[in-house]
């Protein structure tokens, strides 16, 4: 059951792009 730790690493990775289009749109 390795779906927990993608899921993890997807959100880490979802937050990182998240930021990235906020400060794109700044």
């Amino acid at each position: 059951m390795h779906i927990l730790t993608e899921d993890h690493r997807i959100q880490r990775h979802i937050r990182r792009g998240i930021r990235k289009m906020h400060s794109d749109s700044s």
